[in-house]
C-alpha cells in the first residue's frame, strides 16, 4: 500500500551505513518532523468529518504511512485543522517518533531536513529557505515534511 521512492543497491548498504554513522554522528532516533499540508481528500473513511473517530483514523493513517515507507515507528501525531469542507479536512501535522530506523535513507533524509536554513539574497533582503523532503507514500501522493519548529 506505501512505498518509499528511494533507490540503494544492497551489497554497499552496509558500508553506507556505517559512513553514515561516521560522517552524520546527529542522527536522532526520536526527532520529530512537520507535514505543513495533510489532506483527507481521496481517503475513505466510515466516519464523519470532524468526529474524533475521524481524527483518530487521520492519526492511524499518517502512523502506518511512516512505518510502512521504513522511517520509524510513530509515538504520536498531533494536528491542527486548517481547513474544513464536507467530505473531507486539511490539516498540519506533526509526526514524533518512537525510534526511526537507522537506514542510509532515513540518514539522508534527516541530514537534508535539519541541515543549517540557507540564506538567500533577493534585492538586499535575506529570506530563509526552509530545507524540505518530499515523501511519495502512495502513487501520486506525497507530503513535504519539514522541520518542526513549533510545538502544538
Amino acid at each position: 500500500m506505501f512505498y518509499k521512492k528511494i533507490e540503494i543497491r544492497t551489497l554497499t548498504l552496509v558500508t553506507f551505513i556505517l559512513k553514515m554513522e561516521s560522517i552524520y554522528s546527529g542522527f536522532n532516533k526520536q526527532l520529530p518532523i512537520s507535514i505543513p499540508f495533510v489532506s483527507t481528500q481521496g481517503l475513505c473513511y466510515l466516519h464523519s468529518v470532524g468526529t474524533d473517530k475521524y481524527l483518530a483514523a487521520t492519526k492511524n493513517y499518517i502512523s502506518l504511512a511512516f512505518r510502512e515507507t521504513d522511517f520509524g515507528i510513530v509515538d504520536s501525531v498531533e494536528l491542527v485543522v486548517l481547513r474544513t469542507y464536507p467530505s473531507y479536512m486539511i490539516f498540519k501535522a506533526v509526526i514524533h517518533f518512537k525510534n526511526w530506523f537507522s537506514s542510509a535513507s532515513n540518514y539522508a533524509i534527516q541530514r537534508r531536513i535539519f541541515e543549517e536554513t540557507k540564506r538567500v539574497g533577493l534585492i538586499g533582503a535575506d529570506l530563509a529557505r526552509q530545507r524540505s523532503v518530499t515523501l511519495m507514500y502512495r502513487p501520486n501522493c506525497f507530503w513535504i515534511l519539514e522541520t518542526n519548529d513549533s510545538e502544538l
